[in-house]
């Protein structure tokens, strides 16, 4: 891959410190809207969230505030259907301790 000459690749240490960010950025987005009375689960937010941030800038909250970033092999920000098909598959990658979702959508997570 291209984008793994250019970057050095993040740690498993440093992916999951990020992914503990979003999570409690996904919780506190959950209670502002449990006071708002919205009616959504977590679940469709960690799928919204994961997406849209991956698929437009390549960073969570998480992520950004590692200095990391999740890039395509070609070394630019993953494509919509990369970034949807890759939070679908966290669940799996979580279990497994292995990046299997970067691994079939064809991409990588870097330091900046």
């Amino acid at each position: 891959m291209y984008a793994e000459l250019l970057y050095h690749k993040a740690t498993k240490a440093e992916r999951l410190f990020a992914f503990v960010i979003d999570l409690a950025f996904i919780k506190f987005v959950m209670q502002i809207m449990a006071l708002l009375n919205m009616k959504i689960y977590g679940f469709e937010i960690f799928i919204i969230y994961f997406t849209i941030m991956h698929w437009l800038s390549g960073q969570t909250l998480g992520k950004f505030c590692l200095g990391l970033k999740v890039l395509n092999k070609d070394a630019d920000e993953p494509n919509f259907f990369q970034a949807l098909i890759r939070t679908f598959l966290y669940p799996i990658a979580f279990l497994t301790l292995y990046p299997i979702h970067d691994k079939i959508v064809g991409t990588v997570v870097v330091r900046e």
